[in-house]
C-alpha cells in the first residue's frame, strides 16, 4: 500500500510534496536512530561494503573474501586474528551443522548465519574474540549467549546451541 494518499482536485499540490518530504525525513530519522545510517555521511550502512549483498557460504580454509576493502573510510577492516578465530570455529563445527553464510561488518566483525526454513541462527565474532548469538524460531527472537572463543567450555555452549537449532528441522 502506498503510504501517501492520492492528491485530489481539492488537495493543493503543495500538500502532496510536503507529505513526500515529511515521509522521507521521518524514514531517514528512523534509519539513523536504528543505526542504519552513518552519522558522518548519511550513507546507508549496507552501502559501506562493496560486497554487502553477497553473503558467502563458509569454507574452513578460504576466508580471503573477508579482507575486502570498505567504501567507507571510517570502517574497520577485519583483522587476521579475527579471521583465525572464525577458522577455528568452523573447524570445530559439529558434523550435524552445515557451514554458515559469512559476512563482515563495518566494525571489523564476522557474521555467521544459519537458516532452517524460515528460522535462523545469527552469530557475530568481534575483534576482541567475543562471540554473541541470537536465534529466531517460529518468528520469535531468543537471546543466545556471549562467549570468549578462547575458552573451550564456552565454545561447547555455542556448539550445543547450534546443534539444538539444527535439531528443530
Amino acid at each position: 500500500m502506498d503510504p501517501l494518499p492520492e492528491a485530489s482536485s481539492s488537495t493543493p499540490a503543495i500538500a502532496g510534496a510536503f507529505a513526500q518530504i515529511t515521509f522521507a525525513a521521518v524514514l531517514g530519522s528512523a534509519m539513523f536512530a536504528a543505526g542504519l545510517l552513518t552519522r558522518e555521511t548519511g550513507t546507508p550502512v549496507i552501502a559501506r561494503s562493496p560486497e554487502y549483498h553477497h553473503q558467502h557460504r563458509a569454507s574452513r580454509d578460504d576466508l580471503g573474501f573477508l579482507r575486502r576493502e570498505w567504501v567507507d573510510p571510517d570502517a574497520v577492516q577485519v583483522r587476521e586474528e579475527t579471521i583465525s578465530g572464525a577458522k577455528m570455529l568452523l573447524a570445530q563445527l559439529p558434523v550435524s551443522v552445515e557451514r554458515p553464510h559469512l559476512s563482515v561488518s563495518a566494525e571489523g566483525e564476522i557474521g555467521f548465519s544459519w537458516t532452517n526454513g524460515v528460522d535462523r541462527f545469527e552469530a557475530m565474532l568481534d575483534p576482541e574474540d567475543h562471540l554473541v548469538w541470537v536465534s529466531k524460531v517460529g518468528g520469535i527472537f531468543s537471546p543466545g549467549g556471549d562467549i570468549l572463543i578462547s575458552s573451550a567450555a564456552d565454545r561447547d555452549v555455542f556448539y550445543a546451541a547450534l546443534r539444538e537449532f539444527h535439531g528443530r528441522a
